[in-house]
């Protein structure tokens, strides 16, 4: 038998339980407290990965009570027992069913089954309660022979007007027990033909490649470079093969017409802020990147006439003049109001006789109005906020790239993660990356979280990690400006399992959160590939739904390679109410910003964030990349 002592307060997915409000809810059994069941989904798979199914209990119970797990298909999975009683005598507060995929030697796919608990006692309050049912999916191995497709490209997936082409092989990688006939069919053909449109393979050919070649089709037309699709479909009397058809293929046909693509260009000559004292505008400019038929007017607006207007607000673009750039002024308006720095944007509205340009509108522009307006009561505070795993080198520890970030980013308070210094003390790290007047906690372990904090730490501690032997979820209470202190959480979950320890975490939060009424910030690595388990743990205390931090580039992955979102901050929803963009340079980040030096340095913007370095990012051993976000309020 499995105990812990954890307290888990959310659930996942779906379930058909008496009082269960929705998919994101708490799962609670007939609207009484005194046993919950989680996760309602769990994905294991047949070699490798299990999961937990964690059952926790509330109240003591008077008489035992017995909880008993059935398997709907045990040709699955299994599970480590399938029944347990306790007593008052005997009582814990978390039972763990472990979960484990069967190999079933079949290459039958993804599978899914239940797992259903279901509770006896003579104690009332837990006695008659509904069964409770956990969907699972268990993920095939494919152990069994492949039934599939063999691509290799010979060309990038790029035909043109002048007849360039596409060429690609196919083969089968297992024999078929008769012919297999496989169509292939273009989704445009004004745009790319298929000179192959019939591939038979055999049970004889069927490994060896057949060549397909797609052509570019000459339209005539100046439409700019133009995406299609090549689509599959298989025919045979091997069912394993019929309908079995290869994922499309998407192709670009680029334009060869002399007149272009009908688009704008745009320059940027300063920052995108304005300010309320007139004292700084926004200027840029704007040309046409093609020639046009016909005249193209090109209206602004801005969203907020009480924050910024445009100058001129009209321009007027001929066959003649279209690719002189003409410049557009952008200045803010004072409104008398203590508001704060206030995001608006500006919108284009383009018409036209030439369809190409009519009604063809250039992307908003998003600025930011800075307040110039002293508060009649109070004083505005803007706090930035940061998670950063930026270690580097050897030795899981901060070097001069990370201290470099720090530096340039002047955060407030950060949630650091591998809190490690090999060239003095901690304090030393502290004084060098932020300033001899910060105040810093640094946990224990390896590989210990941590918080650096402007304000002074008036309480701090760790709660331990449910999957670390050596490391802990760390926390600190943060004296920030105003009556309500900041709870800041610092956190570097498990590889493997980060979901797993996400429900007992956010039970940590949720208790300490109530013994002071605190705003709550969560930050650090969570190492996650994917948003789903943030979303469905965290939600009820944290606003975790899209739009997420991105670069200037708009990814929002922040491991070394950018394909992944393991680093989070996350604001509590009250917090959020005062969340404000974070503005670098030129740019205005209205949902936080994940910092890479090298976009800085492909973008020309290295200067803004002084004195980072190109290669920072990219240094050796270089864990991940920091996240930003602001909030701004008046005390």
């Amino acid at each position: 038998m499995k105990f812990r002592s954890l307290i888990c307060l959310c659930a996942l997915g779906t379930m058909a339980i008496s009082g269960c409000q929705d998919s994101t809810s708490d799962i609670t059994i007939n609207n009484a407290p005194p046993l919950k069941i989680s996760p309602a989904y769990l994905t294991v798979h047949e070699v490798g990965a299990g999961g937990e199914i964690l059952v926790e209990f509330f109240e003591l119970p008077t008489a035992p009570v017995t909880i008993r797990a059935t398997v709907g298909d045990p040709g699955e999975i299994a599970l480590s027992f399938s029944e347990q009683t306790l007593t008052p005598d005997n009582w814990a507060w978390y039972l763990v069913f472990d979960v484990t995929g069967i190999d079933d030697g079949q290459r039958d796919g993804d599978q899914m089954t239940t797992v259903t608990f279901t509770i006896q006692s003579d104690d009332p309050k837990y006695g008659g309660l509904d069964p409770v049912v956990v969907a699972v999916t268990c993920m095939d191995n494919g152990s069994s022979p492949a039934t599939g497709y063999v691509f290799e490209y010979l060309t990038e997936l790029v035909t043109s007007e002048d007849g360039s082409f596409v060429e690609f092989t196919i083969a089968l990688d297992s024999a078929p027990t008769a012919d297999v006939v496989l169509t292939i069919v273009s989704s445009d053909e004004t745009k790319g033909i298929v000179q192959t449109p019939t591939l038979i393979f055999t049970p004889t050919n069927y490994a060896f490649a057949q060549t397909v070649r797609i052509v570019g089709i000459d339209d005539d037309e100046a439409d700019g470079d133009v995406m299609y699709t090549i689509s599959f479909s298989a025919a045979s009397a091997d069912s394993r093969y019929h309908a079995n058809n290869p994922a499309d293929i998407v192709l670009v046909n680029r334009d060869d017409d002399v007149a272009g693509v009908a688009g704008y260009v745009f320059e940027y000559l300063t920052d995108l802020v304005t300010t309320e004292d007139d004292s700084r505008a926004v200027e840029f400019t704007i040309a046409l990147s093609a020639k046009p038929t016909a005249d193209v007017f090109l209206t602004l607006a801005s969203s907020d006439e009480t924050e910024g207007i445009a100058e001129p607000w009209t321009l007027i673009f001929t066959p003649t003049n279209y690719a002189s750039a003409q410049t557009v002024k952008i200045i803010g308006v004072d409104d008398d109001e203590v508001d704060g720095d206030v995001t608006y944007s500006i919108s284009f509205s383009a018409a036209s006789t030439d369809p190409r340009y009519h009604a063809n509108n250039p992307a908003d522009i998003v600025l930011v109005n800075r307040d110039d307006d002293e508060p009649s009561i109070g004083t505005t505070y803007r706090i930035r906020m940061m998670a950063a795993n930026t270690s580097s080198g050897n030795y899981q520890s901060y070097e001069m790239p990370g201290i470099r970030m720090f530096q340039a980013m002047v955060p407030d308070i950060v949630m650091i993660q591998e809190f490690n210094y090999r060239s003095g003390s901690t304090r030393d790290l502290v004084d060098t990356a932020f300033g001899k007047e910060f105040y810093y906690y640094r946990g224990t372990g390896n590989i210990p979280n941590g918080i650096v904090s402007r304000y002074e730490i008036v309480q701090s501690g760790a709660w331990p990690s449910s999957a670390y032997s050596d490391r802990n979820w760390d926390w600190a209470i943060v004296d920030i400006p105003g009556p309500r202190d900041l709870l800041v959480v610092s956190v570097h979950l498990h590889t493997d399992k980060n979901a797993s320890e996400m429900p007992g975490l956010m039970a940590k939060i949720r208790t300490k959160q109530a013994e002071g009424n605190y705003y709550v910030v969560l930050g650090g690595d969570l190492n996650t590939s994917a948003r789903n388990a943030p979303i469905s743990n965290f939600g009820s205390m944290f606003h975790v739904a899209a739009p997420w931090p991105v670069d200037q580039k708009g990814n929002d992955g922040t491991n070394a390679a950018r394909g992944k979102p393991y680093d989070w901050i996350l604001f509590s929803k009250d917090l959020e109410s005062f969340e404000v963009p974070v503005v670098i340079g030129k740019h205005a980040y209205p949902d936080g910003h994940v910092f890479d030096s090298r976009v800085y340095s492909s973008l020309g913007e290295l200067s803004d964030v002084s004195p980072v370095q190109s290669n920072d990012s990219g240094a050796s051993q270089m864990q991940h990349m920091p996240v930003i976000r602001d909030i701004q309020y008046v005390y």
